[in-house]
């Protein structure tokens, strides 16, 4: 099983992409990720919309990069202080309101698609969508950690930072 750690922040910012940014400024500082990874997490957010609404209505995005930009996995769970907007994954013409991105950052494809298969899942767990509609902050990681990451991690740690 993988190591990873999980790290959890609020940003107050006006959009999805200065969100991003400001996030991928956060790990590239932290040695995560290469100096080349903000670039392809907004290419591939821009060419692969990762915003998914919940059956509740619960906005949720998961973006990532391509894997040769990240030197060490991690799970960044952003807690915007506004609701930002991002592409829907299934219509990229739409725009929807997410109040929770969760960015995967992964350098190896084994076992990555059964843990995004089982994220999506998650977004439309009735508990979920009430405590990310609640924002209970320390419930909803607590709830990542223990019916996804753990499942699919050795979780080393879980940390919230301030960018």
């Amino acid at each position: 099983m993988k190591a990873t750690k999980v790290y959890y922040t609020f940003i107050d910012c006006d959009d999805s992409i200065e969100t991003l940014k400001r996030v991928s400024e956060y790990l590239y500082n932290k040695g995560l990720v290469k100096e080349t990874y903000v670039e392809s997490l907004l290419k591939r957010e821009k060419e692969f919309p990762t915003g998914l609404q919940s059956e509740k209505g619960v906005g949720v995005a998961i973006p990532h990069a391509d894997i040769e930009h990240v030197l060490e996995e991690a799970f960044v769970a952003i807690f915007p202080t506004k609701t930002l907007h991002f592409h829907k994954m299934d219509e990229p013409d739409k725009e929807i309101p997410v109040d929770l991105v969760l960015l995967l950052v992964v350098k190896s494809t084994q076992g990555y698609m059964k843990f995004l298969s089982d994220l999506a899942s998650t977004i439309n767990d009735e508990k979920f969508a009430e405590l990310v509609e609640s924002r209970k902050t320390e419930e909803i990681i607590d709830f990542l950690v223990k019916n996804i990451l753990e499942k699919h991690f050795k979780v080393e740690q879980v940390e919230r930072v301030k960018l």
